[in-house]
């Protein structure tokens, strides 16, 4: 009795891994990073591909390139704005972009309705209280 308390007191017991369990352990690792290299390789591959379509769209009509790849940036700094709106602490992005309110907590008017109700709620619990 006293020796199994004691056991548990100094927590589990580790034991080696298993030759089975070795092989599952390598193999998932094997997995992962088979996994990882192919990520890598599409967006290599999808990255030259675009280079070089965009190159050759250069060449041949320069304005038509020239509008797509300002879509591109377009679309790319809207997708950070969603990105940095989503993932910054909300100080940081109130302080960032007067934008970023709007984007997240509707137009000014939206806002300010809320407001009164916020104060209502405080007294009614300083009543209860």
């Amino acid at each position: 009795g006293m020796w199994s308390l004691c056991q548990s007191v100094r927590g589990p017991i580790y034991r080696p891994n298993t030759a089975r369990e070795e092989q599952t352990i390598t193999q998932l690792r094997t997995a992962r990073s088979m996994r990882e290299s192919e990520r890598t390789a599409t967006v290599r591959s999808a990255y030259s591909r675009y280079l070089t379509e965009d190159f050759a769209k250069r060449s041949s009509q320069g304005q038509e390139a020239e509008n797509e790849r300002a879509l591109a940036r377009e679309y790319l700094r809207v997708r950070a704005h969603k990105v940095f709106t989503e993932h910054v602490p909300e100080r940081m992005a109130r302080s960032h972009d007067p934008q970023i309110h709007i984007a997240r907590d509707g137009p000014p008017s939206a806002r300010k309705e809320s407001v009164p109700d916020a104060k209502k709620q405080r007294r009614r619990s300083s009543q209860v209280a």
